[in-house]
């Protein structure tokens, strides 16, 4: 009985050690020691993250809270198949910069990345950031150029139809094409209307 007690205590030094450790090991992880964050990819996103910052896109980004799940990274960490649009921390390292300059393929990798995001950055300003860069197509990269392209007008007179074009848009700018699909650009928007009436 006394070896049995002392095998149980050994078991649960060794488990609370292993918690520990871990928890040191995720703190590292995530914090600015990690050479990971060193990388000038990350930096760059790191950079347009703190110059969304000072853009006004609240109504863009109520719009989109209303018709959209928007999701912590944190709630799924190890699905690698998160739809666009509904993890907006993942998207960045997916979207913005590392699938340009370096596909990772490690779901580990990518939850690393997303993750020090979400620390330091609010899922509205990770949104922000990705509409500001998205690619609308015609040469026009964010936002502010795809309201003058395709409605002639800057963004701050863009009525809620016009922005929600824009959101359309946003989940894939090719199949919601507005000048090559009008119809089904227009067919999701109104799906987008009525799921904000019904709010």
């Amino acid at each position: 009985m006394n070896h049995v007690k002392k095998l149980l205590c050994k078991i649960l030094k060794a488990v609370l050690i292993l918690i520990l450790l871990f928890f040191c090991f995720y703190k590292f992880l995530l914090s600015d020691f990690n050479p990971m964050f060193n990388d000038d990819v990350f930096k760059s996103v790191k950079k347009e993250l703190v110059k969304s910052r000072k853009e006004k896109l609240n109504n863009l980004i109520e719009l989109y809270t209303e018709t959209h799940d928007i999701n912590s990274i944190k709630s799924s960490p190890f699905r690698n198949d998160i739809r666009f649009g509904l993890c907006p921390s993942l998207d960045l390292v997916r979207y913005f910069g590392y699938n340009f300059k370096a596909n990772i393929k490690l779901p580990f990798v990518k939850l690393i990345y997303a993750l020090k995001i979400e620390k330091e950055f609010t899922n509205e300003e990770c949104l922000k950031t990705l509409f500001l860069n998205c690619d609308y197509l015609n040469n026009n990269i964010g936002i502010r150029n795809a309201s003058k392209y395709y409605f002639k007008k800057n963004y701050d007179s863009l009525n809620e139809k016009e922005i929600l074009t824009l959101i359309v848009m946003f989940e894939n700018p090719r199949l919601y094409d507005p000048i090559r699909r009008p119809e089904k650009v227009k067919s999701k928007v109104a799906l987008f209307e009525k799921i904000i009436k019904k709010q």
